[in-house]
C-alpha cells in the first residue's frame, strides 16, 4: 500500500505540474498572440508620416489609450486618456481640432467605428478634425463631436446617439454615421445581423458568470488554456470557407436600412440633419494599389476569407439606397497614387483628409 500511495501520490504530482506547464505555456501564447491587436506597427507609422516625430508618439501612446470601460447599451467605450497626440476628453469622445464648442455655430456629432475614431492618425488629423478644418477654412464656426469608437458598429451607434440626444444640451444640427465594413464584418464574424462583434464571446462571459454563480466547471474554460482553446475555435469558425457571403451581405445591409430609417424618423422629431456615409474599401474602390497595400489586401484575404467578396457584395446591394442621405463613398481614395491604406478599410490622415474633403463637398450648403 506504501509502494501504491507512492507511485499514485507521484503521478498525481506530475499531472499537476503538467498542468501548471499547460497552462503557463496558453498565458504564453496568448499575451504574444495579443501584442500587436488593433495596433499598427511603429514601422508602418513612421513610414505613412515620414519625416513626422509625432508618428512614434502615436505608436507609444496607442497601447495606453487602448483601455475600455464597460458602458450600458453600447457595451464598450474608450476611457478618458491625455497624452499629445491621443487625447480622450470623456469616455468614448476623442478630442478634435479645430472645433469650437464655446462659440455659437454649427453643431456636428460624428459617429463610426475606429475608422472615424482616427486609426493611426493623431487627434488633429482624424476625419472629424479635418472636415471641422474644412468648415473654418469656409468661414463657419463648428463644434464637432467625435463619437467614434473601436469595433462599433451602426447599431451601437443609434444607441449612443438616442442616449446622448437624452441629455445634451446643445443639440446637434448634422448627425454623421460613418460606417459599413465593421457591419458588414460583425455579419461575417457572428452568422447573425444586429448584434455587435465579439457576440459570442460576450455571450459565453456573460452565461459563464451566471452558470459559476450557481456552481459549475466555469473556471476550466475560464483558464488560460480554456481561453486559448476557445480562441482557436473562434478563428477556425471565422475561416470557414462555407460562409454564405450574399447572405452575411443581406444580412448587414438590412439591420443598416432599418436604422437609417429610425434615425431619419428622428431626425424629424428633433431637427437635425442625417449623414449616411457607406466608407471605402480596398476591395470596394479603384484605387490603383501600391505594393504595400496590395499585400495588406493579400494578407487580410488569407486570414478572413471572402470577406472582401462580402463588401463588395454589401456594397453593390447598397447601391439603389445610394442617394440622400445616404451617400456612397468606396472611389473617395481612387485619386490616392500612394499607400492610404494601412490594412483592408483603415486609411493614413490623407485618407482621412479626402474622405473629409468629400464629406464636405456632399454635406454643401449647410449654413450657421
Amino acid at each position: 500500500m506504501k509502494q501504491f500511495a507512492k507511485r499514485a501520490g507521484l503521478l498525481l504530482l506530475v499531472f499537476a505540474l503538467y498542468l501548471v506547464y499547460l497552462e503557463l505555456v496558453s498565458f504564453g501564447k496568448l499575451r504574444v498572440a495579443n501584442l500587436d491587436t488593433d495596433v499598427i506597427p511603429k514601422s508602418s507609422l513612421i513610414a505613412a508620416y515620414p519625416g513626422q516625430p509625432w508618428a512614434t508618439t502615436l505608436a507609444s501612446e496607442w497601447a495606453p489609450s487602448n483601455h475600455y470601460s464597460y458602458e450600458a447599451y453600447v457595451g464598450w467605450e474608450r476611457k478618458p486618456f491625455q497624452g499629445k497626440v491621443i487625447n480622450i476628453e470623456e469616455p468614448g469622445v476623442r478630442r478634435s481640432a479645430h472645433s469650437h464648442c464655446d462659440q455659437p455655430g454649427l453643431t456636428i456629432w460624428a459617429f463610426g467605428g475606429s475608422t472615424i475614431w482616427g486609426y493611426g492618425s493623431p487627434d488633429w488629423l482624424t476625419i472629424p478634425s479635418q472636415l471641422a478644418e474644412q468648415y473654418e477654412k469656409a468661414g463657419h464656426n463648428v463644434c464637432i463631436k467625435n463619437f467614434g469608437e473601436k469595433a462599433w458598429v451602426n447599431t451601437q451607434e443609434m444607441v449612443k446617439f438616442v442616449l446622448e440626444l437624452k441629455h445634451a444640451t446643445r443639440k446637434p444640427d448634422l448627425v454623421i454615421f460613418y460606417d459599413g465594413p465593421a457591419d458588414v464584418w460583425e455579419s461575417y464574424q457572428s452568422g447573425r445581423g444586429g448584434v455587435h462583434q465579439n457576440f459570442d464571446d460576450t455571450k459565453r462571459l456573460f452565461e459563464g458568470h451566471a452558470a459559476a454563480v450557481a456552481g459549475s466547471f466555469q473556471y476550466l474554460l475560464d483558464s488560460n488554456a480554456g481561453r486559448l482553446l476557445w480562441r482557436q475555435h473562434q478563428s477556425n469558425s471565422q475561416k470557414s470557407p462555407t460562409k454564405d457571403l450574399n447572405a452575411t451581405a443581406q444580412r448587414a445591409l438590412l439591420c443598416y436600412l432599418e436604422n437609417v430609417a429610425l434615425i431619419r424618423a428622428l431626425a424629424r422629431e428633433y431637427h437635425f440633419q442625417p449623414a449616411f456615409f457607406w466608407e471605402p474599401t480596398i476591395s470596394t474602390g479603384n484605387k490603383p494599389l501600391t505594393p504595400t497595400e496590395k499585400a495588406a489586401q493579400d494578407e487580410a484575404r488569407q486570414q478572413f476569407p471572402g470577406l472582401d467578396e462580402a463588401n463588395q457584395l454589401a456594397y453593390t446591394l447598397l447601391q439603389p439606397n445610394c442617394h440622400a442621405p445616404i451617400y456612397c463613398i468606396a472611389d473617395a481614395l481612387d485619386t490616392a497614387s500612394d499607400t492610404v491604406y494601412f490594412d483592408e478599410n483603415h486609411v493614413t490622415a490623407k485618407g482621412n483628409r479626402l474622405v473629409a474633403e468629400r464629406m464636405y463637398t456632399t454635406l454643401q450648403p449647410i449654413k450657421n
